[in-house]
């Protein structure tokens, strides 16, 4: 349905080239040269996700902090996600951990002796 479909998406999204150092096409082409092929952006690979939900993946990107979430696409894989905070906290308590570790080393040496 035409009308269906020009809620969901805009004009540019069926008549600009896709480009990846720009977050909105500015270059409209001719109605020959928009996409024709329904397969284009129903499929697994749609040029929208390039496009119409680029703005909206960077930013959940950004917001949630991960460094691989190309890879989540709204999914969590176990082990494939970081996140630099949790990172960042993970080695500050092992650290933590270690000096304890040492503190109570040098305790039991000195308590010894």
């Amino acid at each position: 349905n035409q009308a269906l479909h020009f809620q969901s998406v805009r004009c540019i999204e069926c008549h600009t080239q896709i480009s990846d150092s720009i977050l909105v096409a500015h270059l409209v082409l001719p109605k020959e040269e928009a996409v024709q092929n329904c397969s284009e952006c129903h499929s697994s690979d749609s040029r929208l996700m390039a496009t119409l939900y680029k703005f909206q993946s960077i930013e959940a990107r950004n917001q949630y902090g991960f460094f691989n979430a190309v890879v989540m696409n709204e999914a969590y894989v176990i082990g494939a996600n970081r996140n630099y905070f949790l990172n960042l906290v993970s080695l500050v308590i092992f650290g933590l951990v270690c000096v304890g570790l040492v503190v109570h080393i040098v305790a039991r040496i000195v308590n010894k002796v």
